[in-house]
């Protein structure tokens, strides 16, 4: 196994731990810290729980599912030998995916925690 392979399956992975921490999130109210808010952040003294699962449910249900897909879509090119330009753009878009993902738990950490 190289490393673009290692790669590939760790962002899948991510993905895959991310789905799995947003359905915890929503069916148990528990906000695993480090993933969706940052690790400094007090959950208990949060100014509305509830609202911050609401508002990040979706967002992070969708950020997973896209994310394990970028990591499949480049895994698939790699072992197919596809074109070198899907793989740029998997990672391309990861890479959008990401930092809007960042911009939205911003908005919810301002609105929901601080």
């Amino acid at each position: 196994m190289n490393n673009v392979s290692i790669f590939d399956l760790l962002i899948t992975g991510s993905g895959l731990y991310l789905i799995y921490v947003t359905v915890i999130m929503k069916t148990k109210g528990e906000i695993t810290r480090g993933v969706i808010v940052s690790g400094n952040v007090d959950i208990e003294r949060m100014r509305d729980k509830d609202g911050f699962i609401r508002y990040m449910y979706g967002k992070s249900l969708f950020m997973g599912i896209l994310t394990v897909a970028a990591g499949a879509v480049n895994m698939a090119n790699f072992y197919f030998r596809g074109p070198a330009w899907v793989s740029m753009a998997a990672i391309g878009g990861y890479c959008a995916m990401l930092a809007v993902f960042a911009v939205l738990t911003i908005k919810a950490r301002k609105k929901f925690i601080d």
